[in-house]
């Protein structure tokens, strides 16, 4: 082996000469020319493995068939859309329970109205218990009726409020019209009985200054005429004088003037008889203000 150095040394290449020459003292960098080819190659693969792998992965391409042929989606324009759809309603809810509950069939449940509470068919009212009344209808003989203008107060109790009718029944006297009430007739329909007579408000005394019915005093003047009658026709008869006695000429006018009176007397009698036994109908005046007076308590 020998002891000679060796000493580095360049070469040149000259691409068109083809010649190589070294020159001492020089780095020498080799061309690049392989490993750029070596990236092209490798960049050329890589991208031939990308469009595979992307090919894979992308889904097979449809095949249309007979059936799918002519299947289109319906197209809708802005009106046709909903925008509420989806959203909640208050209004859609109320419709749509109502319409539930029209559907289902519902048994038909009967309603009673109210009944009307009455009062108690036995009202206590103190014996003497006075109230002003009115007569409703004119009263004689047969029903009466008669309105109450006073509240009727008993120890702090309403028993009968003014406006309630009270009705009884009208019998004749001398010189009064007795009236007997036996029921009250509340503003709400319901019915008492009770017991009250009427008195004269001016003098308070039991039945009603009234005025005698018209026909008994036309019987009464009809009497009277005929007695007149019968009178005349004795005084317009002629007379005559025959042995100290008073006797009448038969003559035709003293017959008629004799018939006429005694028919007259007859009927004046007739009259009188009626009139004394009918019985006297007196009438009252329907608005006149009477009082009632209970005697009882309603039992």
């Amino acid at each position: 082996m020998s002891d000679e150095v060796l000493e580095p040394r360049v070469e040149e290449f000259s691409y068109e000469s083809g010649k190589k020459t070294f020159e001492k003292n020089l780095n020498y960098a080799q061309p690049l020319k392989k490993n750029t080819d070596l990236a092209r190659i490798s960049g050329i693969a890589l991208s031939l493995f990308g469009l595979i792998m992307l090919f894979l992965r992308n889904d097979p391409p449809h095949e249309e068939t007979k059936d799918s042929k002519g299947f289109e989606l319906p197209g809708m324009t802005y009106e046709q859309v909903d925008l509420t759809k989806g959203q909640y309603s208050r209004v859609e809810d109320v419709k749509n329970v109502e319409q539930k509950n029209k559907a289902k069939n519902f048994a038909k449940i009967k309603l009673s109205p109210p009944k009307l509470i009455t009062r108690s068919v036995k009202i206590k009212i103190p014996p003497g218990s006075e109230v002003r009344a009115q007569l409703i209808n004119g009263a004689s003989n047969g029903l009466v009726k008669a309105k109450l203008l006073d509240d009727l107060m008993a120890a702090g109790e309403l028993l009968l409020s003014a406006g309630t009718i009270v009705i009884g029944q009208g019998a004749s006297g001398e010189d009064r019209l007795f009236i007997k009430f036996n029921k009250a007739v509340f503003e709400d329909g319901s019915i008492s009985q009770l017991q009250a007579e009427a008195a004269d408000t001016s003098d308070k005394i039991m039945g009603l200054k009234g005025s005698k019915i018209a026909s008994h005093a036309t019987k009464m003047a009809a009497s009277a005429g005929l007695n007149f009658l019968a009178g005349a026709s004795a005084a317009l008869e002629d007379t005559q004088g025959e042995q100290g006695a008073v006797v009448t000429k038969p003559t035709m006018r003293n017959a008629i003037l004799h018939g006429t009176a005694k028919a007259a007397v007859e009927e004046a009698n007739n009259i009188a008889s009626q009139y004394k036994n009918a019985p006297t109908i007196l009438a009252v005046k329907v608005g006149t203000e009477i009082l009632v007076i209970f005697n009882d308590d309603g039992g």
